[in-house]
């Protein structure tokens, strides 16, 4: 069962790419920025999460007899105060992802995700003092090269550019590794708010967190502004695909978690991560058949080979990190 919720997960996750590259390349009315547009998508995203606050509360409720007070008030100050946090971060790591999916493909944004354990493993360096064995180090090494190789610049864009530095996609290698370290801390401090608290109670002020981002969001003039925008002036088609993208991307959230709860180990699970990359590569290349010129173009024989060296560098190196 649990290996199906991780596939379930997995694809679900790999979808959300293209929906969240569909989404940013639709929102163009009247010239908008990227800024606007990934102002717009997150604090959308943000406020979504009052209606999953609603349904986790309510499926408590249904399921358990839990009243919703009684369920936010059966874990601790400090817990409600880790889990709010890790509901703020759900909601912080999407402004440099968005950025970075705003000029990339899909294949390449959602695979550098797999930054993610190269980060937890720094942290756990940081925290907990646990040293890498030479294994581990090689398992980095291994995800950081793959990385760089995954960004590395077409070779006609190489030629204009002659500098080595600017051979390499070095905005979106920097945005996409500050998402991943958001995401890591967020994982780690997770892990501290739902050691041996309920499930749901957790989940429940985690949208509190992000419900409360998108207030704080709306506080700022140009995020406020195309908010208003999108939700005015936006065709209704463009909202319900928004809609629908937040509901599969926390459909996926909450699959992923009831994996771990179900799965044998916890660390075998997040292994599966793995996964991710092959729908990314698939979907884009069912895109591509299916007419998409953008797919089409980053599919050649250099960018395909390219791309499968860097993922199979990524996934055999987060592979070995997380259960090593």
């Amino acid at each position: 069962m649990w290996i199906l919720l991780v596939v379930i997960a997995q694809f679900t996750w790999a979808m959300g790419n293209f929906l969240d590259r569909y989404l940013l390349d639709k929102f163009r009315l009247h010239d908008t920025d990227e800024t606007v547009r990934v102002g717009a998508l997150v604090t959308f995203s943000a406020l979504f999460s009052c209606y999953i606050w609603v349904a986790v509360l309510a499926a408590a409720a249904y399921l358990f007899g839990t009243p919703p007070l009684t369920l936010l008030l059966s874990v601790s100050v400090h817990e409600r105060l880790l889990a709010f946090t890790v509901g703020v971060l759900e909601i912080v790591w999407l402004i440099p992802y968005l950025h970075a999916l705003a000029d990339n493909d899909e294949t390449i944004v959602g695979t550098l995700f797999q930054l993610v354990p190269l980060f937890g493993f720094v942290f756990g360096i940081v925290f907990f003092a646990e040293y890498p064995s030479p294994v581990e180090i090689a398992a980095g090494a291994a995800i950081l090269f793959g990385a760089l190789l995954l960004t590395l610049k077409p070779k006609r864009q190489q030629e204009e550019q002659r500098i080595w530095s600017r051979r390499f996609d070095v905005r979106t290698f920097t945005l996409m590794a500050l998402a991943s370290a958001i995401v890591a801390l967020a994982a780690f401090i997770f892990k501290e708010a739902s050691g041996d608290t309920l499930y749901w109670a957790s989940v429940a002020w985690m949208t509190m967190g992000s419900f409360f981002s998108g207030v704080l969001l709306l506080l700022v003039p140009s995020y406020r502004m195309s908010f208003l925008y999108l939700l005015r002036r936006a065709p209704r088609r463009y909202v319900l695909v928004n809609v629908l993208n937040e509901v599969f991307d926390n459909a996926a959230i909450l699959a992923f978690y009831g994996a771990i709860l179900l799965g044998p180990a916890t660390a075998l699970v997040q292994a599966t991560t793995a996964y991710q990359p092959v729908f990314l590569l698939l979907i884009g290349g069912v895109a591509a058949l299916l007419g998409s010129t953008r797919h089409k173009a980053a599919l050649t024989c250099y960018g395909l080979l390219r791309r499968l060296a860097a993922m199979l560098l990524l996934v055999v190196g987060s592979y070995y990190i997380v259960l090593l």
